[in-house]
Order: structure tokens, then C-alpha cells, then sequence
């Protein structure tokens, strides 16, 4: 028995798959060698890597944002860390639209052995709401009665691009009345995220003043001692329409008294803007020459030497009144001849008549 001389070579690492020879010899004592014998051992590896994931699953992004692999480790019980090895295909993520995609992670070790695939889940999200910016100015200054045109609004949003169609503009701005208006602009994305509303504030304002318009004409002429009535004056305003009752008139016309005289019209309107004053002329004329009334009797007959006192008479002017003592009186009477004499009484107003 010479097994206990068997030579064994034993060359097999479990460690490390392959097919390994393991040899056995002898020889007897007279030196005589046996037939070698050997024995195959085959190693093989069966068993797959192991992925696991590297930070969240699911991984949510906020849309427009660029993709971040977080990764993952794999090891195998005979290669260890093949990591490296990991094939990862994120290639359907579309971080510009909003949805649920998969990154999956595989590898296989250097016998073949494939891991089971993992899958991560990339949830793309929009959360931010969309911005909008003004077109002109915040503040805007529009004269009552003229027309306002709004400038109107942009909107962009990250997820749903350009938003400006879908802006709700509220724009109860009354161009005919005096107000500070708020128009508004807001608009929602398709994910619901509401914009910061956007306002503009618009004034409207009335710095026109007033028209007054003469009714009747100018001069006017009236006869000293008539009756003046004036034809007044109508005033109209682009923001308070018609004035014609706000109108101060100073009338200091006095019909007695011969002058030219000034009516005046003058309005403002609710926001004190005042009308340019309009005037009239009035001219009191006097052309009505005066009244000379007879005081006694005509004709008066004078017994010849005796005396005659003349009765004289009164004159009355429409402008000057009582003018009897600016009478003129021409008498060529003479008592002491026997004839027919005529007595003239003639008086003027200040006018001249």
C-alpha cells in the first residue's frame, strides 16, 4: 500500500472560477513510476450581483430642471464591488414635461451572471407657479372722455411654456368717470400653480376745464329806462356733462343809468378746473329826447301895459329825470305894445338830446 507516498497536486482556489487539474503520483521503492491520475474541478460562479439604490426612489424633479443620477452600488459574492459595471439608462427622463418616467440599473459579472434589473421611479413635477410681467406702465393717467387702451400682460411658466393667451385680465376701468380703476391680471398653470396676481393702477383724471358758450349776442344796446334781461349762457364739461346750472353770472347791469356795462359767466367743474370766462357788454343808451310840458295856459292874452309873469314849464328826461331847472326860456314879450309874441322853452339831456 503506497497511498500514503501519493504526490497531490491540488491547485484549486475556490475563490476564483475556472477548471482546475488536481495530479496524483507514486513511485514504488525500486523507483518505478506510477500512471499519474487526475482529477478535474471545475469552479463556476451561479450566483448574480446585487444592485441597490443610491438616494430616493421614487426621485422627483422639478420641471425644467436638469436630470442628477443618484446612482447605485452592486456587489457580487465572488468580483465584489462591481459598481462600475453598472449599465444605467435614463434615457426616456424628460425633465420638460411633466410625468412619471424609470431609470433602470443593471449589470452582469464577468461570468455572466445578470443581476435583476432595478428600476427607479422619476416622478418630473411642477410646482411653481407661472410669472407674470406687466406690458407699459404700473401706473397709468387716462383724461376723462378719452379712450384707454391696457397695455395688457405676459406670462411664462416653466412647465407650460408661454401662458400669455391664458391670462384673465379684469379691467373695469370707466374712461367716463373721474376714479382710480385696478385692472388685474392672473393666470393658473396647467398643473394649477396660481400666479402672483399682477395689477395696474389707472387714473383718470379731468384737468379740461369747462366751455361756456353766450346765448344771445354781444353787445347788447338797451334804452335807458328798458328793461334788461339777459339771454344767460350755457356751460358744458367733459366729465360732468352739463353746467349750464353751476354758472355764477354777475349781472351789474343798472337799465337806469345811462353806461356800458359787464356780465360775467364763470363755472368749474367737480375737479375745480374753471372755465375761461366769457362776458357780455351791455350798453344803456340814451336816444329818447326830453319832455317839456307847458305850466298854465296857451295862448295867455296880456291886457296892453299891464304885467306878464310867465308860467314857465317842467322838462323830464327818461335818463336825466327832472331837467325843468335846465329849461331855456326865450320870451320876447313886451307888454307895452299891443301884438303876438311867442315864448320858447328848449332843454337838452346830458346825452345830448
Amino acid at each position: 500500500d503506497l497511498t500514503s507516498a501519493i504526490v497531490t497536486v491540488n491547485p484549486v482556489n475556490t475563490d476564483v472560477p475556472g477548471t482546475y487539474t488536481v495530479t496524483y503520483n507514486v513511485s514504488s521503492s525500486s523507483g518505478t513510476a506510477a500512471e499519474e491520475v487526475t482529477r478535474t474541478v471545475i469552479v463556476e460562479d451561479t450566483t448574480a450581483p446585487n444592485i441597490a439604490l443610491v438616494g430616493a426612489n421614487p426621485q422627483v424633479i422639478e420641471v425644467g430642471a436638469a436630470y442628477e443620477e443618484l446612482g447605485a452600488i452592486a456587489s457580487d459574492p465572488v468580483f465584489g464591488d462591481v459598481s462600475g459595471s453598472i449599465i444605467i439608462d435614463a434615457s426616456n427622463v424628460d425633465t420638460s414635461n411633466v410625468g412619471s418616467y424609470t431609470v433602470t440599473y443593471n449589470v452582469t459579472d464577468s461570468t455572466g451572471n445578470a443581476a435583476a434589473e432595478v428600476i427607479r421611479s422619476v416622478n418630473v413635477v411642477d410646482t411653481t407657479a407661472p410669472v407674470i410681467n406687466l406690458v407699459g406702465q404700473p401706473t397709468v393717467t387716462v383724461e376723462v372722455g378719452d379712450p384707454y387702451t391696457d397695455a395688457g400682460a405676459t406670462a411664462s411658466d416653466i412647465g407650460d411654456g408661454d401662458l400669455t393667451l391664458s391670462i384673465a385680465t379684469v379691467n373695469p376701468v370707466d374712461t367716463g368717470k373721474v376714479d382710480s380703476y385696478t385692472v388685474t391680471y392672473n393666470v393658473t398653470d396647467s398643473q394649477g400653480n396660481a400666479a402672483t396676481q399682477l395689477t395696474r393702477t389707472v387714473n383718470v383724471v379731468d384737468t379740461t376745464p369747462p366751455v361756456i358758450t353766450l346765448l344771445g349776442s354781444t353787445p347788447v344796446t338797451v334804452e335807458v329806462g328798458g328793461t334788461y334781461s339777459d339771454a344767460g349762457a350755457t356751460a358744458s364739461d367733459i366729465g360732468d356733462g352739463d353746467l349750464t346750472l353751476s354758472i355764477v353770472t354777475v349781472n351789474p347791469v343798472d337799465a337806469g343809468k345811462v353806461g356800458s356795462y359787464t356780465v360775467t359767466y364763470n363755472v368749474s367743474d367737480s375737479q375745480g378746473n374753471a372755465a375761461a370766462e366769457v362776458t357780455r357788454t351791455v350798453d344803456v343808451v340814451d336816444t329818447t329826447a326830453p319832455v317839456i310840458t307847458l305850466l298854465g295856459n296857451s295862448p295867455v292874452t296880456v291886457e296892453v301895459g299891464g304885467t306878464y309873469s310867465d308860467a314857465g314849464a317842467t322838462a323830464d328826461d327818461i335818463g336825466d329825470g327832472d331837467l325843468s331847472d335846465a329849461i331855456v326860456t326865450v320870451s320876447s314879450v313886451d307888454t307895452g305894445k299891443v301884438g303876438s309874441y311867442t315864448v320858447t322853452y328848449n332843454v337838452s339831456d346830458l346825452q345830448g338830446n
